[in-house]
């Protein structure tokens, strides 16, 4: 399966236990993750987060629990990111929820609490990730970071991503570099026009960094490349 690259998606609990995976063979039409809880880690009642920066597009509170209905996704907080992005948490608590439409969240920002409104027997995180307005599966989008806490469980059977900064590549702003490779992020082949250029702007959530040529004490903008393609050049 081919997975389109992306900016980093961010589990939205800081205890992240997968309670039932995407498609599965038991709920081939579970398009999601469910995220459940620990005693140990807040319970039951735990703050969810912003998975990036983006902004709200849709909004759904002042909901009970309700076994009547299948299709009643409860209280809910659905955001558009870059890169054509979407995701979704939903089950929230009633009144809880902290952000309206057009609001511009940041990464890690509160949201709302776990709760089990709508359709659900019992408290968790339904939660579900979009691609061009394709649903995928959230594993393959979503890392976690050194601050969460990953169920040994989940660790073992779904194997979710770790989040690696710029940072582990020595990478700064207006270091020096040279391309590793002719082609931009999108896998496009380049011209090389200068010898050597500079970064000019780090972006960890995609993993790339913008280089330009220094022309006339004015820096030109030159590509988008992956990080991995850049090798750093003594000054």
């Amino acid at each position: 399966m081919m997975v389109i690259k992306v900016i980093k998606l961010r589990y939205p609990l800081d205890y992240i236990a997968i309670t039932s995976g995407y498609r599965t063979p038991s709920r081939p039409n579970h398009a999601a993750i469910d995220l459940g809880w620990s005693r140990n880690y807040g319970g039951n009642d735990v703050h969810v987060y912003a998975p990036a920066n983006g902004r709200i597009i849709a909004v759904v509170d002042g909901k009970e629990n309700n076994l009547n209905n299948k299709a009643d996704a409860g209280n809910l907080v659905k955001i558009q990111h870059k890169d054509k992005l979407t995701t979704r948490v939903i089950h929230l608590k009633k009144g809880s929820i902290l952000v309206k439409v057009g609001d511009v969240v940041e990464k890690g920002q509160v949201l709302a609490r776990m709760n089990n409104s709508g359709y659900s027997f019992g408290a968790h995180l339904h939660y579900d990730v979009w691609l061009d307005g394709t649903k995928v599966s959230p594993i393959h989008y979503t890392y976690f970071d050194d601050d969460q806490i990953v169920n040994p469980e989940t660790l073992k059977t779904y194997k979710p991503l770790k989040y690696t900064s710029d940072d582990e590549t020595n990478l700064k702003l207006y270091d020096k570099v040279v391309p590793i490779k002719l082609v931009n992020w999108q896998g496009r082949s380049l011209i090389q026009y200068d010898e050597v250029y500079y970064i000019t702007k780090l972006e960890p959530e995609r993993n790339t960094a913008v280089l330009s040529a220094l022309r006339n004490n004015n820096y030109k903008v030159w590509a988008r490349l992956d990080i991995s393609n850049i090798k750093k050049v003594s000054n």
